[in-house]
């Protein structure tokens, strides 16, 4: 499912069991693909195939890697990688956040204002200028995308090369108190001109290759489980997600490597 030289990079990442009392540790790369095979296909748990070991076993192995930050340790492992292959991140970056349905997601999702007040949630990402996803976070579907901004931009700024930097955003994010917080962080927010609030209706600002972040979407998108969002857990979906950008990470850096 994933190429030798990804599972060779994360390996060291992933808890082994040392002691020998109890139960015999199912075997770590299968337990990962069975979460692989969950998040690339959307199926239910309950549907996992036997070849990837007990459900339930996968499960709680899933979870205890969330609580633990397997999955955010892998991600930071190949935006390593990614820097390595291709060099330091450039100057411009662009954010967006995109819906997703969410039937399951009555305890933390929201009800989205653009699908007929449906349960749903929303993914942030920000991307650099070749659509590689950077950062990531996840939230209810009728938060406003203003409110998402600082906490994946506080998740961001680890990457900063020191220079001044700008962020594209659309007109969701035309915000004073979010061009204060980038520029306290060495970044410019270049967002769409919210009509409803300008000064200066007449000229507008129009940040221009937003559709990169579409692009890197539509990526993520073909990972149906994140298309649909079946968790429960806000904390289980932002791990798929994240172990999604990982792999698209991974695949840009081989590519251009």
């Amino acid at each position: 499912m994933i190429p030798d030289i990804f599972w060779n990079e994360i390996e060291s990442l992933i808890p082994k069991k040392r002691s020998t009392v109890g139960r015999p540790l199912k075997d770590p790369k299968s337990i990962f693909y069975g979460i692989l095979y969950i998040l690339k296909s959307g199926s239910q748990w309950r549907f996992l195939p036997a070849e990837y070991g007990k459900r339930s076993t996968v499960h709680e192995t899933f979870m205890r890697w969330i609580r633990m930050g397997i999955f955010e340790k892998i991600m930071e492992k190949m935006k390593q990688l990614y820097e390595m292959n291709l060099g330091k991140f450039g100057i411009w970056y662009a954010i967006d956040g995109s819906s997703s349905k969410a039937p399951f997601a009555g305890n933390w999702g929201g009800k989205n204002p653009t699908d007929r007040a449906k349960i749903g949630v929303k993914k942030h990402i920000i991307i650099d200028q070749r659509g590689a996803p950077l950062a990531v976070s996840v939230g209810p579907a009728n938060q406003h995308d203003s409110k998402h901004f600082a906490q994946i931009f506080e998740k961001f700024c680890s990457y900063s090369n020191n220079q001044l930097s700008i962020i594209a955003a659309d007109s969701a994010y035309d915000s004073k108190k979010l061009f204060n917080l980038c520029k306290e962080n060495n970044y410019i927010l270049l967002a769409a001109t919210n009509k409803r609030r300008s000064k200066d209706p007449i000229n507008p600002i129009r940040p221009s290759h937003r559709w990169l972040v579409e692009r890197t979407f539509g990526w993520l998108n073909w990972f149906r489980g994140l298309k649909t969002c079946w968790s429960k857990s806000q904390h289980a979906f932002l791990a798929f997600c994240q172990l999604a950008c990982s792999l698209q990470l991974f695949k840009m850096s081989a590519i251009s490597g």
